[in-house]
């Protein structure tokens, strides 16, 4: 059995990511907490169709379990307070992340020999 298999749970309709679609003036919105999605304005199969969008909220909950639950959310919102949602560095991290996932799946569609 595989010890680095974690279970995430998937909130669809969620109450938390309706707030944060009202405060963000999104259509839909998926946050994490801990080792849950919270979805609001999409569907849970939206997320599996896009890829790097549930790349890039897995980052999250990588991330909340390298700093610690409390202590993620408290680093995520001074980061939003000081510099704004989108240059918020765990989203920046997380964006970048799923870009270096992106060229590496990019990179196994050729076969390169070295001469």
């Amino acid at each position: 059995m595989n010890n680095n298999i974690r279970s995430v749970v998937i909130k669809s309709n969620s109450w938390l990511a309706r707030l944060a679609c009202r405060w963000m003036k999104s259509r839909r919105v998926a946050i994490v907490v801990g080792s849950t999605i919270h979805m609001y304005g999409a569907e849970p199969q939206n997320l599996f169709d896009d890829q790097n969008w549930l790349a890039h909220e897995l980052v999250h909950i990588d991330q909340f379990e390298k700093y610690g639950f409390f202590r993620f959310i408290i680093l995520y919102l001074w980061e939003t307070v000081k510099h704004g949602y989108y240059n918020n560095r765990y989203e920046v991290e997380a964006r970048n992340k799923v870009n270096q996932m992106a060229s590496m799946q990019r990179m196994e569609r050729f076969n390169f020999k070295i001469r």
